[in-house]
């Protein structure tokens, strides 16, 4: 199970950008400060993988602030690619 704490050693977010970067390198294809995760073409959601498990990035930012996995989270303006925090809403 992904702590918060795990997530805030692993992952910096940029709430006013909603970006997360890679704060340890964890493979060869991974470098500290590069931007983590890909965008998912058929939903426009971004995923990180952590550990060989997939998170929606938005899940992760609530997680990284609140220190909560959240059950759900809405977008305030309905663009998925936007994980700004002030763009999430949970349920």
């Amino acid at each position: 199970m992904l702590t918060a704490s795990k997530l805030r050693r692993l992952l910096s977010y940029n709430r006013a950008t909603g970006i997360f970067r890679w704060r340890e390198r964890l493979s060869n294809c991974i470098h500290v400060g590069d931007i983590a995760g890909d965008s998912n073409h058929v939903s426009g959601m971004r995923r990180i993988g952590i550990e060989g498990v997939s998170y929606f990035a938005q899940m992760l930012a609530v997680l990284h602030v609140t220190g909560k996995l959240p059950k759900k989270v809405f977008f305030k303006n309905g663009v998925r690619s936007d994980t700004r925090y002030k763009n999430l809403r949970t349920a």
